[in-house]
């Protein structure tokens, strides 16, 4: 897998979100216990599955879960328990990869702001 040949000994943080009709269960299976903690949240749109349904669902399969429903926020929190070593990835809807990249990209392109 990739984390294991190019991240070997990196505490892996997972930001993930699915639609109700994927198989979910099964990909936690393959990516939770992998990964050093795993936040839960859910993209906006219809289909997503709740953070806390989420959680009920596939937490079993982390060493650490967390359930953070706004994905803004579930980004915020896994900036805040990063460490400068560990990676965040964020994965399963590519509509909540779609939505964070966009707010990634906005917060970044803010003008910096003076007191």
């Amino acid at each position: 897998m990739f984390w294991e040949q190019f991240l070997p000994g990196r505490n892996i943080i997972l930001i993930y979100g699915a639609m109700r009709d994927k198989a979910v269960d099964e990909i936690a299976g393959l990516l939770f216990p992998r990964a050093s903690t795993v936040i839960l949240t859910a993209p906006a749109q219809s289909r997503a599955i709740s953070a806390p349904h989420l959680a009920e669902m596939t937490g079993h399969h982390a060493r650490h879960a967390e359930a953070v429903p706004d994905p803004t926020q579930a980004l915020s929190r896994a900036l805040e328990i990063a460490s400068a070593e560990d990676v965040i990835f964020i994965t399963g809807s590519l509509y909540l990869v779609g939505e964070l990249r966009r707010y990634w990209t906005s917060r970044n392109a803010s003008p910096a702001k003076t007191s």
